[in-house]
């Protein structure tokens, strides 16, 4: 694809280009809009999800971010409408389904038992959703003068949609715990992504006094690493590490913590998916939400 492109547009071919770095759609047609500046205006990067000149689609877009914003707590200046709900920010079916219940309640959009949440995977798309469903609902200028239908603020009837909530557990000993069939020892090697407050450091040290040989993750996966030999296991830990105040972060700092903590994750699983498909293999992912799934006060 990036040579076909760069044949159409006399792109010169750049040595340092690393595909990971541009994997969906509309990073590609930033490439190719970025490298040819004359042509961007010719270049759409993505259908409009509402018409930035119309005030009423302005409004329900900022009536959709306020939404998004209260259920999942992000800083309205992160929520880029590109980012993937679930990939990007990481919003569960349950968090989505809350969110559509809400839109659906302040713009009296009557429930479609065939909406599927796949369908609606990004911002761009939900913002759609409710503008298109606003609009079947907005008055024609020949009936302007009828009463105006009253917009239902409240988010109250997204706290009856059902949903589990973890509560605190003691940890089961080990005695009535499932045997995982993982045994580690000499001729046993494992990947190991650190976090920062030693954790990993502890664990290599345990590991490499029974013999088994760690492969330590330093930045991003090396490919090449990680397939020069058998991998019996992976351990990730950076989660563990407290990134502060999401309300804090800035833009760069949330994209940087979420590259490490799961999208070198799944780089990683994606070159070692053959290897910790068989008995006896493992991944182990390791987290600091404190046991309660985000759901406790903080």
């Amino acid at each position: 694809m990036f040579t076909a492109i760069r044949e159409i547009y006399s792109i010169p071919r750049d040595a340092n280009l690393k595909l990971r770095d541009f994997p969906t759609l509309a990073h590609v047609i930033r490439f190719a809009s970025g490298k040819r500046p004359d042509l961007a205006v010719t270049v759409a990067i993505a259908p409009p999800a509402i018409i930035t000149a119309d005030p009423i689609g302005d409004s329900i877009k900022d009536k959709v971010l306020e939404i998004v914003v209260e259920k999942t707590g992000y800083p309205k200046d992160m929520l880029d409408l590109d980012l993937d709900l679930e990939a990007d920010l990481g919003i569960d079916t349950v968090k989505q389904a809350e969110m559509f219940t809400a839109i659906r309640e302040i713009y009296s959009i009557p429930r479609d038992a065939n909406l599927r949440l796949r369908d609606f995977p990004t911002l761009a798309h939900v913002i759609r959703f409710a503008h298109n469903g606003s609009m079947v609902y907005t008055p024609s200028p020949a009936t302007e003068a009828a009463p105006a239908r009253p917009i239902l603020a409240s988010l109250d009837a997204s706290n009856h949609v059902p949903r589990r909530v973890p509560v605190p557990n003691l940890r089961p000993p080990l005695a009535i715990c499932k045997p995982t069939g993982v045994t580690l020892g000499p001729g046993s090697r494992v990947v190991l992504m650190a976090d920062q407050g030693g954790v990993g450091e502890a664990l290599t040290e345990r590991l490499q006094a029974m013999g088994v040989e760690v492969l330590s993750i330093d930045g991003a996966p090396d490919r090449d690493a990680l397939a020069a030999g058998p991998v019996h296991g992976v351990y990730w830990l950076p989660a563990l590490d407290n990134e502060g105040n999401l309300a804090g972060m800035d833009l760069a700092a949330w994209r940087e913590a979420l590259q490490v903590r799961v999208k070198s994750l799944y780089t990683t699983m994606r070159v070692l998916y053959e290897q910790i498909a068989p008995p006896g293999t493992f991944l182990v992912s390791a987290t600091r939400l404190g046991g309660q799934h985000g759901y406790d006060d903080a």
